[in-house]
């Protein structure tokens, strides 16, 4: 996952995927409102979809950092959405 404007860059857990966004866990904090890159890599997939986001919410999980973080997705065509919706129609993970 990268924010955009900077090189701020960190892998994270997804641990819910729609057509709408994403909740990640992230290991330190983001803020609500950045602009961010989701890369969602799967076992079914070549490459990995890459979706641009925004921060919809974000709430600390611990003391060292840790966060919880929804990101609205801003699909500007449709053409992220299939594929989107072929990874959500398979079970890759089973």
């Amino acid at each position: 996952m990268r924010a955009e404007d900077s090189d701020w860059q960190r892998e994270g857990v997804i641990t819910d995927l729609g057509a709408g966004g994403a909740c990640v866990e992230l290991p330190d904090p983001l803020t609500k409102g950045t602009l961010v890159t989701l890369s969602v890599d799967a076992p079914n997939l070549w490459d990995p979809l890459r979706f641009e986001g925004r921060v919809a919410w974000a709430a600390l999980i611990d003391p060292r950092g840790h966060t919880r973080v929804g990101i609205e997705f801003l699909h500007g065509s449709s053409k992220g959405l299939l594929p989107l919706a072929d990874l959500l129609a398979t079970d890759p993970y089973g």
